[in-house]
C-alpha cells in the first residue's frame, strides 16, 4: 500500500496559525466535544485524505491533531500537533499505523464528510457456474 508522507504543517501553517473562523464545524461526539476541520488543511494522496482537525471538550483545552482516512479500506490514522511549535513536523504513518474506523468515531465524522460514497458506474458480476462475467449499471435490473 502506498503511504503518503503527510505534512502536518500544511504551507507552514501550525495549527495556532488557522483562525478561528477558518474552522467548520464536523460533529459533536457523545461527550459533548466539539470537532471541527480545517477545510484549507484538506490534502489527498490517491485514496488517502487527509485533514487538521480541532476537538474542543467540555472545560477542557482545545487540541488538534492530523486525521488521515483510506477511504478504499476504511481505515484511519490520527496524531496530535504540536501547539507552539513553528517548525514543521513530518508524519509518515506506515501501513500498519492505520486501524479500523469504528461507528461514531471522529475518523468515521471525517469519512463520512470527505469519501465517496457512490457506487461505480458499472459493476463486473462473475456468472455462477462459470459463465461468461456481465458488466451491468447500478440501477438496472437484470
Amino acid at each position: 500500500m502506498r503511504v503518503a508522507m503527510i505534512l502536518a504543517g500544511i504551507a507552514a501553517m501550525t495549527p495556532g496559525h488557522a483562525l478561528a473562523d477558518e474552522w467548520r464545524p464536523l460533529s459533536t461526539q457523545s461527550d459533548g466535544t466539539q470537532v471541527g476541520i480545517l477545510p484549507k488543511s484538506l490534502r489527498q494522496d490517491g485514496d488517502v485524505i487527509s485533514a487538521m482537525l480541532r476537538l474542543t471538550p467540555n472545560a477542557k483545552p482545545a487540541w488538534v491533531s492530523l486525521v488521515s482516512v483510506n477511504c478504499l479500506r476504511g481505515t484511519v490514522f490520527s496524531a496530535p500537533l504540536p501547539t507552539s511549535s513553528g517548525a514543521k513536523v513530518a508524519i509518515q504513518p506506515s501501513a500498519s499505523a492505520y486501524r479500523p474506523i469504528r461507528d461514531g468515531s471522529v475518523g468515521a465524522a471525517m469519512a463520512a464528510a470527505v469519501c465517496s460514497s457512490t457506487l461505480p458506474p458499472d459493476i463486473s458480476i462473475g456468472a455462477v457456474g462459470g459463465g461468461p462475467t456481465t458488466s451491468l449499471p447500478v440501477g438496472r435490473p437484470r
